[in-house]
């Protein structure tokens, strides 16, 4: 934090309190007390709030003090530049190879995916002012297809998903028959690390199955709760947070439209 002397009058590329999300100015208020809404200011990119101290009545200059808010937008660049070292890494033929270092890529894109969900929860206007940088980083997000293997001959590059050549039987596929050891038996794949690769992401599906299970009795529950609670007490409260959670789906559900 600092002390500055700014006439409004010279200001640019800033934004006033009523252009920015009411949650961040209830959030400063809640830390710093009571925001200015005629003489405080942001800078256009939300990382300084220049809160006023003194306005001179004469000259129009204002003391303000410099304080620093969250550079979420920059944590996120940070956390793009190692998963693109990372990626870059895997692509190398030690790389490609190498268990370790495909499950730290996968780990890093997990959270750096993570972080961008609990933003948009916890940090929604922080989140709206970045959406669009976060929507065009969140595109290096997916398996070791998009970590950075390329398609190349078959053994040298057999990271690459369609690398593979092995003959599947139709019956091995059918969803009631399908056994994951059987499947990754008749792959026999030489790699080891890229085996149980593969294994993962086939079990990764029923995993997500019953999660799924999980939540329809939950959300059967919540809304014999809102029922309920709305019954008692009709209000403008929000009982469980439908609004985000279908906008989690919808961004699961396009996720699962097409292979990444």
């Amino acid at each position: 934090m600092g002390k500055f002397k700014y006439k409004l009058s010279e200001a640019g590329g800033v934004l006033k309190p009523k252009d920015v999300d009411p949650a961040l100015i209830k959030r400063l208020e809640a830390q710093y007390g009571p925001v200015d809404m005629e003489h405080d200011f942001f800078s256009d990119n939300l990382k300084t709030y220049f809160k006023t101290t003194y306005v001179n009545p004469e000259t129009g200059a204002v003391d303000s003090k410099i304080i620093k808010l969250a550079s979420f937008g920059e944590s996120l660049e940070k956390l793009h530049s190692t998963l693109e070292a990372l990626k870059a890494l895997a692509a190398t033929p030690e790389g490609k190879t190498d268990k370790k270092v495909i499950e730290t890529l996968v780990k890093v894109r997990d959270a750096f995916n993570g972080f961008r969900t609990y933003l948009r929860k916890y940090y929604p206007d922080q989140y709206e002012a970045i959406k669009n940088q976060l929507d065009e980083i969140s595109t290096v997000g997916g398996g070791a297809g998009q970590a950075g293997f390329t398609s190349g001959t078959e053994g040298e590059n057999y990271a690459t998903p369609k690398a593979f050549k092995y003959k599947i039987k139709k019956q091995q596929l059918k969803e009631a028959d399908f056994n994951v050891d059987s499947f990754i038996k008749d792959l026999n794949i030489p790699n080891p690390a890229l085996s149980d690769w593969v294994r993962k992401r086939v079990e990764a599906f029923d995993t997500l199955e019953r999660q799924l299970n999980q939540l329809v009795p939950l959300l059967q529950q919540a809304k014999k709760e809102t029922i309920k609670n709305y019954t008692q007490k009709p209000s403008f409260a929000v009982i469980y947070g439908t609004d985000l959670a279908q906008e989690y789906l919808n961004d699961i559900i396009e996720l699962f439209k097409q292979p990444q």
